[in-house]
């Protein structure tokens, strides 16, 4: 298993680092671009889910990734199930 890396807005309250659990790193690795804007945060899950793939797709296009549309419809999928929509 590899590395936690926290994508949330604020590090996990209930784990204190190192932690030989999850990583023995003193404060969580942190990748901004997977974290979600505070904009839509509290928006419903269709909602939240179109404004997040839309800040994916622009961050992988800014570092030259392209995420495809398998990898898009997947992450959609998670976000919000079809039962949902």
């Amino acid at each position: 298993m590899g590395t936690p890396v926290r994508i949330s807005r604020g590090a996990p309250r209930f784990i204190h680092l190192p932690d030989p659990r999850y990583t023995m790193n003193e404060h969580w690795p942190f990748v901004s671009e997977l974290a979600p804007g505070y904009s839509y945060m509290k928006t419903a899950a269709p909602t939240y889910a179109r404004y997040y793939l839309k800040q994916l797709e622009e961050n992988a296009a800014a570092s030259g990734v392209e995420l495809g549309e398998e990898t898009l419809a997947a992450i959609d999928e998670a976000l919000v199930p079809a039962a949902a929509r």
